[in-house]
């Protein structure tokens, strides 16, 4: 074999090798995602919270359809809210801790901070939001919640009345909330919807796949790795 054949040769492998070893490392994604938007991961489990509050309020829907209507309407748009706010979500989120420990060490209601809306909502689960109906479906009279991530916002809700009725759905409520915005209220909805036109929506988990609507995995260029 001619030495100048056996050089090339070497030389072949020698650049091969070297190409795999800066080939980036496949992307790891933390145990339970479902799916990625964006690099940030959305998992399983905060689907099915989501989806509980739905099953909750429409006992007909099955899981599926339960965890479509919760990615869709909750969890994506949270999501989106989280990228497009930066930094400014974990400034919200320190207001909102620093506020609830302010609210259990203490008799009397603070008046909300700089930035902070407080509110009286009264209502059937849609009119006081999904997040705070749940919590003010078995929360004792007179209590703080923790801090509730709602879409764009923390939320620090206490339940005040609660009906009696034959569905989930038809009981009303009266509750305070105090609510610490990462986003902008008044453009909030689109501030979301900007950041969903830019997105791109990865499928971690192949089997989750199903709940996503067709026009929402052509509008977010969804797919597998």
């Amino acid at each position: 074999m001619p030495p100048s054949f056996s050089l090339r040769v070497a030389l072949i492998a020698f650049l091969c090798a070297l190409t795999a070893c800066e080939r980036p490392a496949a992307q790891t994604w933390p145990t339970g995602t479902a799916f990625a938007l964006d690099g940030m991961p959305i998992t399983a489990e905060e689907i099915d919270v989501s989806a509980d509050i739905i099953a909750q309020l429409e006992p007909d829907s099955v899981t599926t359809q339960a965890r479509r209507i919760a990615f869709t309407n909750i969890v994506l748009p949270r999501a989106a809210g989280i990228l497009a706010a930066g930094a400014e979500r974990e400034t919200a989120r320190k207001k909102a801790f620093e506020l609830k420990r302010e609210l259990d060490g203490s008799a009397t209601q603070p008046e909300p901070p700089s930035g902070v809306l407080l509110q009286d909502r009264v209502g059937v689960a849609t009119d006081i939001g999904l997040e705070a109906w749940s919590h003010a479906s078995t929360a004792p009279f007179g209590t703080w919640s923790d801090p509730i991530e709602t879409v764009g916002a923390f939320e620090v809700v206490r339940v005040d009345e609660r009906s009696n009725a034959n569905s989930a759905r038809q009981v009303r409520y009266k509750v305070r909330v105090y609510f610490v915005p990462y986003l902008e209220p008044t453009s909030m909805r689109a501030s979301i919807e900007e950041r969903l036109d830019r997105a791109t929506l990865l499928f971690v988990d192949p089997t989750w796949a199903e709940i996503v609507p067709e026009a929402l995995k052509h509008r977010l260029h969804a797919g597998a790795p």
